[in-house]
């Protein structure tokens, strides 16, 4: 029975914050829907949208406060986006959830901190030289806070995993960016009320993306770890 605990205990050590598990997703690529984004993304707001609409107006308060401060500021702005990631997660696992798990992305604040000053540089560097690098960095690091929360990468090896699979499809994460950008938009024209509607369907569109791009990566090793777990019950030792 150990030598299964072992087992189990060393595969959540490899898949569990390991950037090498998304090789096969690097080489192999995959494909972009779209639309399935955008309609998942609703229904995952539709679940919730009294939290997220309260959410949208504190995380506006809030990082209108933080953003005063000198790189503390950015991590407080990629915290409180970090919140609508870790939400739409539960909701979309069926798991139970609760206002406070908005701001859960605290929890990992020193890792997003450090991203998101690095983000910043490099894609303003990258603007100022020539304007398309720093486009490409943008979209290539769009994927960074969920795999910091969600796939409990630190700041370097997310940076990395983000703008490796990005690449692999940038010119559709691109045109993502920009059609839920002009959903975005709309709220502004909307004012207040829509931005409070909007700016949380942005991020659970860029969680269905997600959900369908990167995830598989962490339910293939939930399977292999829950296959261990069956071998084990089979063992004549056990």
């Amino acid at each position: 029975m150990n030598h299964y605990i072992f087992l189990i205990m060393s595969q959540k050590v490899i898949y569990d914050g390991n950037p090498d598990a998304y090789n096969g997703l690097i080489e192999s690529g995959y494909v972009f829907r779209m639309g399935d984004y955008i309609n998942r993304g609703w229904e995952i707001f539709k679940q919730y949208p009294g939290g997220f609409i309260g959410f949208g107006f504190l995380s506006i308060l809030l990082g209108g406060v933080g953003g005063m401060v000198p790189f503390v500021g950015v991590g407080v702005m990629y915290s409180l986006t970090a919140g609508y990631f870790i939400v739409a997660d539960k909701i979309a696992k069926g798991e139970s959830y609760e206002f406070g798990d908005f701001f859960k992305g605290f929890d990992h604040f020193l890792q997003l901190m450090i991203a998101g000053v690095l983000i910043q540089v490099f894609a303003g560097v990258g603007i100022l030289l020539l304007i398309i690098p720093g486009i490409y960095l943008a979209v290539a690091y769009s994927m960074v806070v969920p795999l910091i929360v969600l796939g409990k990468l630190e700041f370097w090896p997310a940076m990395e995993v983000s703008r490796k699979v990005i690449s692999r499809n940038w010119w559709m994460f691109f045109l993502f960016g920009i059609v839920t950008g002009i959903l975005a938009s709309l709220g502004i024209i909307a004012l207040i009320i829509g931005i409070l509607i909007t700016l949380p369907l942005y991020y659970t569109m860029a969680y269905a993306a997600y959900e369908d791009i990167f995830a598989p990566v962490h339910e293939d090793a939930a399977d292999m770890i829950g296959q261990i777990g069956e071998d084990a019950g089979d063992d004549p030792a056990h």
